[in-house]
């Protein structure tokens, strides 16, 4: 005959009240449905035979067997992650426990991960593995220019074979960039993350409220050795700036009045408007323009930044 209470008074002692009996005992050779109090793991349901609940080896928690099977201490080492101390367990929605450590990793972050992806390798690193796969591989696809260093000054040539020059001791600065002429025939290159610079900027570590006046004129953009650029103010780049669509005389300044006869010379500066003469000869017109913009531009007017190094 079974003795169901002498089974039942048997689990309790030794188990206590962490294993509870889902079902009625027939025997200790058949099965029976139970719950394991889990203080760690929360409540576990399985169907065991019912002798097995007398065995010393019984671990109804599959979770808390592979924490025994799988301890870890302070200083172990898994890939490039080195356990500080125990971190504050992960506890899931539905009130599981799992270990997590707080590790060092050998780049100088740290990471919270848990024994099983320490263990398993899940986790390697706190991401900086995949941050060198990814630099790795723009390396391999990112493209460079070719530059010529063999002369006084250093040419470099675009993706499209087009020169640019600058001083052979900017050459380090900015080897490892890709330029580029932009749509206004400026070198731009990307620093990355979309960060686009333009490397007369980049060369003369330009403030941000100056800008980089390319002495020689349009025609020198793709100049960019320091001996033609210089740093000043937008007032003073306009100083030289070219000529316009809409002039009709070829030079800034000049003008002709259909009701005099005679071509007008005037000039800007700080605002201010200076009329210059009237002329019958263009030239001389253009004389007045000249040496007005030589006594109010100085070093930026237009006969000063026409010869192109």
């Amino acid at each position: 005959m079974v003795d169901v209470q002498a089974y039942l008074d048997k689990v309790k002692s030794l188990h206590g009240d962490k294993v509870e009996i889902l079902s009625e005992y027939t025997g200790k050779e058949n099965s029976v449905d139970i719950v394991y109090h889990c203080d760690v793991h929360g409540d576990v349901y399985k169907t065991v035979k019912a002798c097995h609940l007398f065995e010393k080896s019984f671990s109804p928690c599959l979770d808390c067997a592979w924490d025994k099977r799988a301890t870890v201490k302070s200083g172990d080492k898994f890939n490039r992650l080195t356990i500080i101390e125990r971190a504050e367990d992960y506890v899931s929605p539905k009130g599981k426990h799992e270990k997590q450590w707080l590790c060092q990793c050998e780049c100088g972050n740290r990471k919270v991960v848990s024994t099983s992806h320490l263990k398993t390798g899940f986790t390697k690193s706190c991401g900086c593995i995949i941050k060198d796969i990814a630099i790795e591989n723009g390396k391999r696809q990112k493209k460079y220019n070719e530059y010529d260093l063999s002369g006084e000054y250093g040419v470099g040539y675009t993706l499209k074979g087009q020169p640019f020059y600058f001083d052979i001791s900017d050459y380090e600065k900015i080897k490892d960039i890709c330029w580029s002429f932009n749509g206004s025939n400026y070198l731009t290159g990307n620093l990355g993350g979309n960060n686009i610079v333009f490397m007369h900027r980049y060369i003369m570590d330009c403030p941000d409220d100056m800008v980089v006046d390319h002495i020689h004129g349009e025609d020198s953009k793709n100049d960019n050795r320091r001996a033609n650029l210089r740093i000043c103010t937008r007032y003073q780049n306009n100083m030289n700036h070219k000529v316009s669509k809409m002039n009709t005389s070829g030079c800034v300044g000049v003008s002709y009045s259909n009701k005099d006869k005679r071509w007008c010379a005037t000039i800007k500066e700080n605002g201010n408007y200076h009329f210059l003469g009237s002329f019958i000869e263009y030239d001389d017109a253009v004389k007045a323009r000249r040496d007005a913009e030589e006594m109010y531009f100085g070093e930026f007017s237009r006969d000063r930044s026409r010869e192109v190094v």
